[in-house]
């Protein structure tokens, strides 16, 4: 068992119920917490990833891909 475990189950020995109601309460809210704060990390970089990547297009097919790609190539070769 680990040396935090190990801690911790010394710890649980010395609480009745009411106190593991009010850890188990502590810990979701801590929990929910991480989550949140995950979740707002996913979201910026997927924005940044998006930022990145560009408008996205949608194209219906391969040939509008190629068809906006060339359109592109035009644009920034100035042809």
């Amino acid at each position: 068992m680990s040396p935090k475990a190990i801690l911790l189950n010394d710890m649980l020995n010395t609480l009745n119920d009411e106190d593991y109601d009010i850890i188990i309460e502590y810990i979701r809210l801590l929990s929910a917490t991480r989550k949140k704060e995950r979740a707002i990390q996913t979201i910026a970089a997927m924005d940044k990833f998006q930022e990145v990547i560009g408008e996205d297009k949608g194209w219906l097919s391969e040939d509008d891909m190629l068809e906006d790609m060339a359109a592109f190539r035009k644009e920034r070769l100035s042809i």
